[in-house]
């Protein structure tokens, strides 16, 4: 992969998943390295993967309204580089957020993504150097029925996320972050090809029309 900034020796990248917005062709990880005040474009891919470091929340401002954002980082210590993967609240976020909740322990995350026939993004997440993807530990139409509120703009019904994803964010990731197992930098990685032959019936949320992470800095 071409370098990107540099931090501890390491060459930081910064990833996003682009494809989440209803009517996309097509969906992938961008990797963008900083440059001055702009960040550049310097690969495109539907896989990537490495050991985890840590996960947070950041908040960001967008036309003046306040935005949580999930940060995962990780980092490739045969290639010395770190990878800061970025997504918005959508709900392939939220999915990835129950997906994590079902696993034992943490230490290395596989992504894979392809646009799903229905025309939304498929994301599938694997743990640990396993062969196994993760599969949903919350039962996310149970949350939803219980904290997502709809109202109706004139033909349309909008849905408001704010309140479950306060729960998800405050009480649930937590416990996924506690399960993080920091790995000693120069391990080595089990190198292995972490796209699956085949995809049957993942277990994914769509990501509705409205979403997207567009208003992200890179």
């Amino acid at each position: 992969m071409a370098r990107g900034n540099q931090q501890d020796n390491y060459t930081n990248f910064y990833v996003k998943l682009v494809g989440l917005k209803k009517g996309s062709k097509e969906c992938f990880f961008e990797f963008k390295q900083k440059k001055g005040d702009k960040y550049e474009v310097v690969d495109k891919q539907q896989t990537f993967e490495g050991l985890l470091e840590t996960i947070k929340v950041k908040e960001i401002e967008h036309e003046g309204k306040k935005k949580p954002v999930l940060e995962i980082i990780l980092r490739d210590d045969i290639a010395a580089e770190r990878y800061f993967l970025n997504m918005g609240m959508s709900n392939i976020s939220r999915q990835l957020i129950s997906c994590l909740h079902s696993a034992e322990s943490l230490n290395h995350l596989s992504f894979w993504t392809k646009m799903g026939d229905n025309g939304f993004p498929i994301l599938v997440t694997k743990a640990n150097n396993s062969s196994d993807k993760l599969q949903w530990g919350l039962d996310m139409k149970e949350l939803s029925a219980k904290y997502v509120t709809e109202h109706k703009v004139g033909d349309d019904i909008i849905r408001v996320y704010k309140e479950l994803d306060n729960y998800l964010l405050t009480q649930i990731l937590p416990g996924v972050i506690s399960k993080i197992v920091q790995q000693p930098k120069a391990s080595i990685m089990t190198v292995k090809d972490s796209v699956p032959a085949e995809v049957v019936k993942p277990n994914v949320y769509e990501a509705s029309e409205e979403e997207g992470d567009d208003d992200l800095p890179f």
